[in-house]
């Protein structure tokens, strides 16, 4: 939704989703990613300052497959679909 700025962007791809959090200044031992409840959060704490951002996952997700990488100030978050709701490709003959 343009106007609001809720702090990550998030974008869908073939396979399911990609969530990039900005992150300056912190790093990998910096940023936890937790999933409860259907609540995707992470946090971020340094000695100087702290900071939470939350999402609702989708319900197509699979919590087993998510992964998180902190690469130059960027936290990105890959939120892999169940095999059973990833669309099929139906070959036309």
């Amino acid at each position: 939704m343009r106007g609001w700025d809720y702090g990550f962007e998030v974008s869908r791809t073939e396979n399911g989703y990609d969530v990039e959090v900005p992150v300056p200044g912190f790093n990998s031992s910096n940023v936890e990613v937790m999933l409860k409840d259907g609540i995707l959060t992470v946090d971020a704490k340094s000695e100087r300052r702290t900071f939470s951002r939350s999402l609702s996952m989708p319900e197509d997700v699979d919590p087993e497959k998510i992964t998180a990488t902190v690469v130059d100030g960027m936290l990105k978050i890959s939120l892999e679909r169940h095999p059973a709701a990833q669309p099929k490709r139906i070959a036309v003959k």
